[in-house]
């Protein structure tokens, strides 16, 4: 169904990557490894999935990659540096080999009039610094994520119009394995040092004169509360604030809320300050919030066997998915779902765009937007209906919002190619491209365009006119 067209003349549709998820050559050109490899390769080893060491080696094949986005009309691509293979000990000496990849992956970017969109840092800490002092937990990442972050900008720095931080640090702040840390009290400090290195380098950025924009990263689920309980509507509103805005409000406005420094205190997993970090993280001016927006969820107070209560949930189909004390999630029986539980749901991407846009008053950009879909080759295609129909919500809500009145100016979805799923290997796929390869078989890793990435062309074509 086509709907009006709001979508400004130079917004920029592009699609979206990561470096430990598509590169491979882990140990190749002096790089070293990650808290993403060692992390992968365990969940390869129990779940029998696959590691980085190939994952779709785009560290060869970044050329052909790259030809396929200017054939499809991307306008951006967002993607990220892997720290590990510019700074191999994530400190110390520049790897001069790992420069000239990303170097050469710019230009060809730029030679299809394609703009670079670079996020520094992408669930891949380099495994070093978790061994010299334990990574983010320390202080010391501080500097070194700085000074990282200061040689990024003055190499490339004339060629990137955009730059991101550090990606969900809301989820790595609730994740701590994904940070090569061993417990939450550790993850709430490092992602305290976080906040901390995030407020330095965009003041950094904006201090070296260049003139690209910078922004942060972050992850937001729409939350709706499963009935109108009142405590089911507070739920919703507090994981949101907890899960998300408290971070952003720090971010922005240089103070953690109230209500957050309150529930860590209740938890005892307050993290350690010193009285210069109040400065440190004041004056941050953001040029824009990147957003990594999927999909929705319905959250009702937690229940349990034991639980007396009068509350006895709504009537929802329970998904298995739940928060001892804190909640039980449901499905929407109005949303279609996909092969991994999650929902398409593009009323709740423009609820998300306008309550975000309308907190903070910043132009917006979706860096990441998907659907995962279990797929194999039909006589030399890939039939992706499911995913096209969840993009034609994507879109068609999107123009709704700029409608509204939200400054959104650039669409990235997850993700150009498959890319190796943390989970699920190359089962779990995203991608407008097919990567014909398996968990245990890397084939000649050909790469097919799927039916999505048509449909996404003729889009771009037409402005969003869909």
């Amino acid at each position: 169904m086509e709907t009006e067209n709001y979508f400004p003349k130079d917004f920029l549709w592009g699609a979206s990557m990561s470096a430990f998820q598509s590169e491979g050559a882990i140990a190749d050109d002096g790089r070293k490894l990650s808290v993403a490899d060692i992390r992968i390769k365990k969940m390869n080893q129990q779940f029998h999935t696959t590691d980085t060491s190939t994952a779709t080696d785009f560290y060869h094949r970044y050329k052909e990659d790259i030809k396929l986005m200017a054939e499809c009309g991307l306008r951006s691509f967002r993607f990220s540096f892997s720290w590990s293979r510019i700074f191999p000990d994530g400190n110390g000496k520049v790897n001069k080999k790992g420069v000239q990849f990303y170097d050469n992956v710019i230009d060809e970017l730029i030679k299809y009039n394609i703009k670079p969109i670079v996020t520094l840092l992408h669930f891949d800490l380099p495994q070093s610094l978790i061994d010299q002092y334990q990574g983010f937990y320390s202080r010391e990442s501080i500097q070194d994520f700085l000074n990282y972050a200061k040689f990024c900008f003055n190499h490339f720095g004339d060629r990137i119009p955009y730059w991101l931080t550090i990606n969900e640090q809301d989820v790595l702040a609730n994740i701590p394995f994904f940070n090569g840390l061993d417990n939450l009290s550790q993850s709430i400090q490092a992602s305290h040092h976080m906040n901390i290195a995030n407020a330095l380098t965009m003041k950094l950025y904006h201090s070296l004169d260049l003139k690209g924009k910078i922004g942060p990263c972050l992850s937001y689920p729409t939350r709706y509360p499963a009935s109108t309980d009142p405590r089911d509507q507070f739920l919703a509103m507090n994981l949101d604030d907890l899960g998300i805005f408290y971070l952003i409000d720090t971010l922005i406005y240089g103070k953690y809320p109230a209500y957050y420094i309150n529930h860590l205190k209740s938890k005892g997993i307050m993290f350690k300050t010193k009285k210069e970090d109040s400065s440190l993280l004041k004056n941050v001016k953001p040029d824009f919030l990147a957003i990594n927006w999927y999909t929705s969820e319905v959250v009702g107070q937690y229940l349990d066997d034991s639980q007396v209560d009068d509350y006895q949930g709504p009537e929802l189909p329970r998904q298995n998915r739940s928060e001892k004390g804190v909640a039980q999630y449901y499905k929407n029986p109005y949303t279609e779902y996909g092969d991994y539980n999650w929902n398409i749901d593009g009323v709740g991407l423009r609820l998300a765009l306008r309550k975000i846009y309308e907190r903070y008053h910043l132009p917006l950009m979706i860096t990441e937007n998907g659907l995962a879909l279990k797929e194999k080759i039909d006589h030399g295609k890939i039939h992706d209906q499911k995913r096209i129909k969840y993009l034609n919500q994507m879109i068609q809500s999107m123009s709704l919002a700029i409608k509204d009145g939200v400054k959104l100016f650039s669409y990235n979805p997850w993700s150009f190619t498959d890319v190796l799923s943390s989970s699920q290997g190359m089962d779990k796929r995203y991608g407008l491209v097919f990567i014909d390869r398996t968990n245990t078989d890397l084939k000649v890793l050909k790469r097919i365009p799927k039916d999505s990435f048509y449909w996404y062309q003729k889009c771009i074509h037409e402005n969003g006119s869909i």
